[in-house]
């Protein structure tokens, strides 16, 4: 990121305690005369995303048109854009001098923040909550919260098999009941907050199946998505879909 002179003539101190600047092409972009600089932005519609030259950042949803292909740290292969939008699009900052992607679809709070952030910047009212934080205009961004990447489990052929033959079995288990109906049903609170995480189960033997999880398999079948988040992706700049 490259930030521009703080100008002292524009400065303000009310809504934050110290002296900032709110920047014209961004009014929720705020510069610090400490030299850390956030983003508190939350409705980032299509016009707001888009590149902001003089900062050397840009704004993309992940299922834009210029939203550049992602990478986890340290991997060659990019992310499919169906794991990142699988729960809807997820607006992202883009560093372009450090070639790295945080999220914007939080902001920060006790909870999230950790000690990187320094407490003025936590748990901010309307309009001013933190997004994005910058320490310095040498800094890597930090995002409130992590990407979210969902996608299919990896599992083996014989993994894929065993699952199969589990469910079959619960589901004929369930018939062979005196009243199905009241077990899938009627008993639905018994057996609706079981998980049914499909690697919990690839070792599992049907015999040590707990009767909720034999109904909830029965049912609901198996949840076959992982999640896994990153606080940052990296990303080149040439590269486009």
């Amino acid at each position: 990121m490259k930030l521009p002179e703080f100008d002292r003539s524009k400065m303000f101190w009310d809504n934050w305690q110290a002296f900032y600047v709110i920047h014209t092409f961004g009014d929720r972009f705020i510069q610090f005369d400490t030299g850390e600089f956030v983003i508190c932005q939350n409705r980032w519609h299509p016009d707001k995303r888009r590149p902001y030259n003089d900062l050397h950042i840009q704004v993309v949803g992940t299922d834009d048109r210029d939203c550049p292909k992602l990478f986890v740290p340290h991997e060659t292969k990019p992310i499919p854009k169906s794991h990142l939008n699988r729960t809807g699009m997820q607006v992202l900052l883009l560093d372009h001098d450090h070639q790295r992607a945080v999220s914007l679809e939080g902001w920060m709070t006790k909870d999230n923040a950790g000690a990187r952030i320094p407490e003025r910047f936590i748990d901010r009212g309307a309009g001013r909550s933190v997004r994005a934080y910058y320490a310095g205009p040498d800094a890597f961004p930090v995002g409130a919260v992590p990407i979210t990447r969902h996608f299919p489990h990896p599992l083996t052929s014989e993994q894929r098999r065993h699952i199969v033959e589990l469910r079959n079995a619960c589901t004929v288990w369930i018939q062979m009941q005196d009243n199905p109906a009241a077990l899938t049903i009627e008993g639905r609170r018994e057996h609706r907050d079981v998980q049914t995480r499909v690697d919990y189960f690839v070792n599992t033997p049907f015999r040590d199946l707990t009767t909720p999880q034999r109904i909830a398999i029965a049912v609901r079948g198996f949840d076959m998505i992982k999640l896994e988040t990153n606080p940052w992706l990296t990303f080149k700049k040439e590269e486009k879909e």
